[in-house]
């Protein structure tokens, strides 16, 4: 049997299944590192993580280095390198067969005032003994239909409602003041949660959170204009700079570089402010041959945030690398003397 941790995830009836893939990774999305000696008890350490809900894991069979990872490739699918990496690289990641937004996230979204004029809604349960707003919300996404939740930390009461709550005109609906409630509500999106939600009059009435549960902050911009720089200064001095379009923003952001040659990525450069200093290691570089390939990608992620705060991984085009050989014609020798012509 499942340990409760991961099967909370999912309907009662539903099945728990794992996918393995080889040579792949989810790349910047680390939540915690362990150590396990073989692919199962990193999967193991996965479902019976109490820090988190792990959504994935990468494994490294030489190192056993075992990565767990809060995020899946449903809500960081632009980082999933799948078997470009390192053949000793496993990626691992579970999904129900019956959940509440099947391939896609889910966003919960909380109502600030719980107080005023509201339609009637339909509570499905009531839920005592549950202390945490996370809790609750992973009852109700347990549950069929449930798409709302009323939660008041200090009873410790979580009650599961069918989200038709609204808050109406004075003379639409009934008065009502919850002091010590919060009113939750969740929808499915597609990919990772970064906005906070906003009203028609541009005021954030609702704070949107990700799927871990937590409060989201501004949206992450994607580097953009990303291309290889080939920089050749000769014999064991060649270099490629990963260049992009700066990014204008009031946020302090980082950038990280990950290089993939020869279709295997094998380079990735630490997290700096100067998106101008991006460039392959020289070991590598002076190791191109005629036909190696090199690409770069670029992510972007909130200065004090990067593990939750990121823009979507976006890539260059493939630089080819050619040798090419001037026509003997257009040879130029320098240096040394000619020698002189002799008849027989």
């Amino acid at each position: 049997m499942l340990p409760t941790i991961v099967i909370d995830q999912c309907f009662p009836s539903s099945t728990i299944n794992w996918s393995k893939t080889s040579s792949s990774a989810l790349l910047f999305h680390d939540s915690k590192l362990l150590n396990a000696s073989t692919n199962q008890d990193c999967q193991n350490m996965c479902e019976t993580q109490a820090d988190f809900v792990c959504r994935s894991y990468d494994y490294n069979g030489d190192t056993k280095e075992c990565l767990l990872s809060k995020y899946s490739t449903v809500n960081a699918g632009s980082y999933h390198a799948n078997q470009t990496v390192n053949s000793n690289w496993t990626f691992g990641e579970w999904t129900c067969d019956n959940e509440a937004c099947p391939g896609q996230d889910v966003k919960w979204s909380k109502m600030d005032s719980y107080q005023g004029y509201f339609s009637n809604d339909t509570h499905l349960d009531v839920l005592y003994d549950v202390w945490t707003m996370k809790r609750c919300q992973q009852l109700c996404e347990r549950m069929t239909d449930c798409m709302a939740i009323k939660f008041d930390a200090m009873s410790g009461i979580c009650i599961l409602a069918d989200g038709s709550l609204k808050k109406v005109a004075e003379d639409s609906g009934m008065f009502g003041y919850y002091a010590d409630w919060e009113y939750n509500y969740y929808t499915c999106v597609e990919g990772k949660i970064y906005n906070l939600a906003s009203n028609a009059t541009g005021e954030n009435n609702n704070r949107s959170m990700n799927v871990t549960g937590q409060e989201t902050g501004p949206e992450i911009p994607a580097a953009t204009g990303i291309h290889v720089e080939p920089m050749f200064y000769g014999p064991g001095n060649d270099s490629f700079r990963c260049g992009f379009v700066e990014i204008t923003s009031d946020m302090a952001l980082l950038y990280s570089v990950l290089w993939k040659v020869d279709g295997e990525y094998l380079s990735v450069t630490a997290p700096a402010v100067n998106y101008t200093d991006f460039y392959l290691d020289q070991e590598l570089a002076n190791q191109m041959m005629d036909g190696s390939t090199v690409e770069c990608g670029v992510s972007v992620c909130l200065a004090d945030n990067c593990d939750n705060q990121r823009g979507k991984f976006m890539s260059s085009d493939m630089y080819t690398a050619t040798i090419k050989i001037n026509a003997p014609d257009t040879l130029d020798f320098t240096g040394g003397r000619r020698r002189k012509r002799t008849d027989d």
